[in-house]
């Protein structure tokens, strides 16, 4: 019996290291994956919650000492479960790695997008103020242009300049709504 106690209490003391262990990885993954706030923190609860469980099953097991064969199920059944939790952990790690990844990625193209409509804006207004400094030219060299031609033709540079300061400002917009 006295045997039976003192690999009972072996068992119980390498069940709490192995425990607090877990809770010290568990400990280590959050912090690795806490960037990834939806997803993973309702999965980091219900970790937490399990471990919790675990700690439960430890102090029935403590209370349990006198039956063997239900201490030496109980702390394999935690072992297993404990093994499972990591894995999940590992799991939820890579797709926050790959959801920050693609994030990036999709960041990275429409910047680019932003960027290309902005640099066509851009000429655009360049030739439209060439094709009005060719008109304005003219008007003053000969002295025939009509005055309403003049207007449409700021009217038109107006408006690219418009949509220059469109596309300038979506291109802001979507550079802040990017960072936050």
């Amino acid at each position: 019996r006295r045997r039976l106690e003192e690999g009972l209490e072996a068992a119980k003391t390498m069940h709490k290291q192995e425990v607090d262990s877990l809770q010290v990885r568990m400990a280590a993954q959050m912090a690795r994956i806490s960037g990834d706030r939806g997803k993973s923190e309702e999965r980091l609860a219900q970790t937490e919650a399990e471990l919790t469980a675990l700690r439960g099953a430890m102090a029935t097991l403590e209370q349990e000492l006198g039956v063997s064969r239900e201490a030496s199920a109980e702390a394999a059944a935690a072992q297993e479960r404990a093994a499972k939790l990591e894995a999940e952990l590992a799991e939820l790690r890579a797709k926050s790695a790959a959801c920050l990844k693609k994030a990036a990625e999709q960041r990275k193209q429409l910047e680019a997008k932003l960027e290309a409509a902005q640099a066509e804006h851009a000429r655009e207004v360049a030739e439209l103020e060439g094709r009005l400094a060719a008109q304005l030219g003219k008007v003053a060299a000969d002295g025939e242009q009509t005055h309403s031609e003049l207007q449409s033709a700021r009217a038109e540079l107006d408006e690219a300049k418009r949509g220059s300061a469109a596309v300038q400002r979506e291109l802001e917009s979507a550079r802040a709504a990017q960072r936050a």
